[in-house]
């Protein structure tokens, strides 16, 4: 055993040397018989994935069936394996985002690294639109050009809202005098960017940019976070109330009782969906639009606090649907981002390549959404730090 630990330890040493050099060499380590026949991989699958997520099986031959005794590289990357036989090796991608990584195999004992194979992974997440350290994205929406909305602070002060290109180009949109954040935005049927903010007024801003300037506000609003329009051009927006208001284009105001917290509000298929905190318990609630002055009875769509990812302390603070028609969960536990599939099923995204937590979604391209990411402390969100480009789990 100690001879075997000893070879083990020189095989690794030496392959890690030889992967950092240019050149395509022979480990130069020659064991005394028996000797085991040098790894040949035949096929790999899937060539192309997600960096950090993807399942991959390497088919060939001579591998050893004792998982510690192959050692797995991607290019000089040594990848944890998930279960070995003799013709088959399944571990996850690691978090290399290339175009063309070199894989390769060493067997304790084998004389010689396997061929050479190669695989594309992309990342299953990147940043978006090059925010440094002292900037805090808060509320985001997307036009449909792509075009992306963001109300920033910088260095704690309010610096208006900017507009970013899907190519990443940023550029001022609107001015804000006397707001630090908006909480979130809206980009209406009219061509107005709408904004809420918390203390109860909803802003808007001029078809192209500009000022903002308030809309409504005050009176029987109550708190305002988040907002949504329906196919009719009506806004439905919800905040820490005991109601849920719809507001027509020409500001007549009408609440539907809701006793809660709500974080997140969004309109797919003629449903109101509202996200947030009802009766100690972090849940979705849905009612179905019928117009701006009728709505069907709440019902509760999903319970978070007493689903197999939630519990005592997780909280529930943005929902957002991907073409797909999953709903995607914005929350702060430790894989932040929940999919919560048509059949109710759900399913962590990408567990141990996302950190809590992720507290505003916004419609991405086909196949990818926006996720904010957070600070947060007992339910709250208390610094807003980074956007990022997320593959939707297919």
């Amino acid at each position: 055993m100690k001879q075997k630990n000893i070879l083990y330890s020189i095989l690794i040493l030496t392959v890690v040397i030889f992967f950092g050099c240019e050149n395509e060499l022979t480990p130069p380590i020659k064991y005394e018989s028996p000797r085991n026949a040098s790894p040949i991989i035949t096929s790999i699958s899937p060539t192309s994935g997600l960096a950090g997520v993807t399942k991959i099986t390497i088919t060939g031959q001579n591998f050893s069936t004792i998982k510690s005794e192959n050692i797995v590289y991607f290019n000089q990357q040594i990848v944890s394996i998930d279960s070995a036989t003799s013709t088959k090796i399944i571990l996850v991608s690691p978090n290399i985002a290339k175009d063309s990584i070199k894989v390769k195999i060493a067997v304790l004992k084998a004389e010689e690294f396997s061929n050479t194979v190669f695989v594309k992974l992309e990342a299953a997440i990147s940043e978006f639109g090059n925010f440094g350290t002292i900037d805090e994205p808060w509320g985001t929406t997307t036009d449909n050009d792509g075009n992306m909305y963001v109300s920033l602070i910088i260095s704690g002060a309010g610096v208006g809202i900017k507009k970013i290109t899907s190519a990443g180009v940023k550029s001022d949109y609107a001015t804000s005098p006397g707001v630090t954040k908006f909480s979130n935005l809206r980009m209406g049927p009219d061509g107005f960017l709408y904004a809420a903010r918390v203390v109860k007024a909803i802003y808007r801003i001029p078809v192209g940019g500009g000022t903002s300037s308030i809309w409504i506000s005050f009176g029987q609003l109550g708190t305002i976070f988040d907002f949504e329009f329906d196919a009719n051009g009506n806004i439905w927006a919800g905040g820490n109330n005991d109601f849920v208001n719809s507001i027509k284009p020409d500001k007549t105001v009408k609440q539907f009782a809701l006793v809660g917290n709500v974080r997140s509000v969004k309109v797919n298929n003629n449903f109101l969906y509202v996200a947030g905190t009802f009766n100690n318990a972090e849940k979705i609630m849905r009612a179905q639009i019928f117009s701006a002055d009728s709505l069907s009875s709440w019902e509760e769509y999903f319970n978070l606090t007493t689903s197999s990812a939630g519990g005592s302390g997780i909280n529930l603070f943005a929902i957002g649907f991907a073409s797909d028609g999953n709903i995607y969960l914005g929350t702060d536990a430790s894989t932040p981002i929940i999919v919560l599939k048509e059949n109710k099923s759900i399913v962590p995204l990408y567990p141990g390549v996302l950190s809590p937590l992720f507290h505003i979604f916004a419609k991405g391209p086909i196949g990818y959404i926006y996720g904010i990411q957070g600070i947060g402390s007992a339910g709250s969100v208390t610094n807003s730090k980074k956007i990022f480009k997320i593959v939707v789990l297919q």
